[in-house]
């Protein structure tokens, strides 16, 4: 917590969903005395967060009985976008079947197996059929030869899924069997997953989690008066958080302090 405060909760919130383009009240119309308007800390903590235009969170003051409300202070929201990368070998190295699960901020699985003749069964591991059937194909690798070739036929077959595009971005331009697929919203993803076509092992590709995705992210809000720049709240205050398009977050423990 910010320095200066005291752990005092003067209010605190249970649970709330933020969905897209609303303004979500996350915590009730509270008054505010002489002392707790001229210093004043807000934390939130938001998780299972999926973000693309950036979510506000806010703190306002009212004085007419919360009739109007004015905005003292606010920060965004900006969860960080999950960054993966995949690394492809010659098509003479890579096994008939081996595979690549993704998943986007909300959960669904998407997956692209290596078809090196064209007419290849698809995996039979365990992982693979219980990804839906119009979340996955495979790749046709027949006319490939070098790890370029084969990392532009995945980006193809995963672009090709109807839906992945909005959600996941492909980027193999550097031509060399790597490519990294970056989520368009921020916000928690699982691993990659990579297996040969029974999953009795990991395969040929590799894969790597460049860049985390955010699982919880944490927000302070401060007005203090004392610092010379903010005023004193003044007699109603209130917590909300304005979401964008493809916004969607669970706020909780939303409190507030004052400084001694």
């Amino acid at each position: 917590m910010a320095n200066g405060y005291s752990t005092r909760n003067l209010l605190k919130a249970s649970t709330v969903d933020v969905t897209a383009n609303t303004t979500t009240t996350l915590t009730n119309n509270f008054p505010i005395s002489s002392e707790d308007s001229k210093s004043l800390l807000v934390q939130a903590t938001f998780s299972i967060v999926e973000e693309t235009t950036a979510m506000t969170l806010v703190l306002q003051d009212s004085h007419d009985g919360g009739t109007t409300w004015a905005t003292v202070t606010s920060s965004v929201i900006a969860a960080t976008k999950a960054v993966q990368t995949l690394t492809f070998d010659t098509k003479a190295n890579t096994g008939d079947g081996d595979y690549v699960v993704l998943e986007d901020t909300a959960g669904v699985k998407w997956a692209v197996a290596a078809d090196k003749t064209g007419v290849s069964a698809a995996p039979t591991g365990a992982i693979w059929t219980a990804i839906a059937a119009n979340k996955k194909t495979q790749a046709n690798l027949s006319a490939a030869t070098t790890a370029a070739d084969v990392a532009a036929a995945f980006e193809a077959a995963f672009d090709g899924l109807a839906g992945f595009t909005s959600v996941i971005t492909s980027d193999d331009t550097a031509a060399n069997g790597t490519m990294t697929m970056t989520q368009i919203k921020g916000g928690l993803v699982d691993n990659v997953v990579t297996k040969n076509s029974n999953d009795s092992g990991d395969g040929t590709i590799t894969a790597a989690n460049s860049t985390p995705g955010a699982a919880t992210l944490v927000y302070e809000l401060e007005n203090n008066m004392y610092a010379g720049s903010d005023t004193a709240i003044w007699p109603l205050a209130r917590v909300i958080v304005t979401s964008g398009a493809g916004d969607t977050a669970t706020a909780t423990a939303v409190y507030v302090s004052r400084r001694y």
